[in-house]
């Protein structure tokens, strides 16, 4: 699925492409298509994470301690997977020294940090699903709002991998090639992002 504003065979707008990463095997996909693309645009790579603090944790009616070590210990994680799935990314490429990646992770809800983090974007690229709990969905809940809030032009990747396990004995649909979704945006989203 795409929502891209531009017409076919016009010049690509400047600005790095920005790919949400959350690490998951679903998100991988995502990462491929952008980096390929920005291969292809001679453009840079901004990778995007978010990571958050668990309310649960703390239980309600308590004083929060100070959140410090904790907010840097999750941090550094989710850097540490984000890390590594860029590793993976880049593997796939023939010349990745080629290639400029930045790498941003923030606290924060996904969908607000991809958002903030898109405003000079050529591209804004997502999986359809990743590790929230809104996952077992053909498009997720950080997609679906990029989708109705981003002001550029914004590629869903599909997952290839075909999941059986799905409860309530669901299955992924079979998936389009991300080009092939794009060639569907004017049907999918009425011609562009609002």
């Amino acid at each position: 699925m795409a929502v891209i504003d531009q017409v076919a065979g016009t010049d690509q707008p400047a600005g790095p492409i920005v790919v949400g990463c959350d690490g998951s095997e679903a998100g991988q996909p995502a990462l491929d298509f952008a980096f390929g693309e920005a291969v292809m645009r001679g453009s840079s790579v901004r990778v995007v994470s978010a990571y958050s603090l668990p309310v649960s944790a703390f239980g309600y009616g308590m004083v929060l301690p100070d959140l410090g070590d904790a907010d840097r210990v999750l941090k550094a994680d989710t850097e540490q997977v984000v890390h590594k799935a860029v590793d993976a990314a880049l593997a796939g490429l023939e010349n990745p020294e080629a290639l400029n990646v930045d790498i941003v992770v923030e606290q924060g809800r996904p969908a607000e940090v991809l958002l903030s983090a898109a405003d000079d974007a050529a591209l804004l690229v997502v999986g359809a699903r990743g590790l929230g709990a809104w996952g077992r969905l053909l498009v997720g809940s950080t997609s679906t709002e990029v989708i109705h809030h981003a002001g550029v032009p914004v590629v869903v990747v599909p997952c290839h991998k075909h999941d059986s396990g799905h409860a309530h004995g669901h299955r992924a649909a079979e998936s389009q090639e991300p080009a092939a979704a794009a060639a569907d945006a004017g049907s999918l989203a009425g011609g562009g992002a609002q």
